[in-house]
């Protein structure tokens, strides 16, 4: 799932390459300045506003 410019939840598919730990590459249906919604995927539907909350790079 993504959050669109009006900050709805839009539900996309994706095509996910090499998995290595917690890191999964995305060959496509995301670009790289989309924000995605990462937590709580149950508890939101396509069309729900949401307000993002920016998390810091694993380091």
């Amino acid at each position: 799932m993504i959050v669109n410019k009006q900050g709805e939840v839009e539900r996309r598919e994706v095509s996910l390459g090499s998995q290595f730990q917690d890191w999964v590459e995305v060959l496509s249906g995301v670009n790289a300045d989309e924000q995605i919604v990462q937590k709580a995927t149950a508890f939101v539907s396509a069309g729900d506003k949401v307000e993002a909350v920016l998390v810091k790079d694993k380091e």
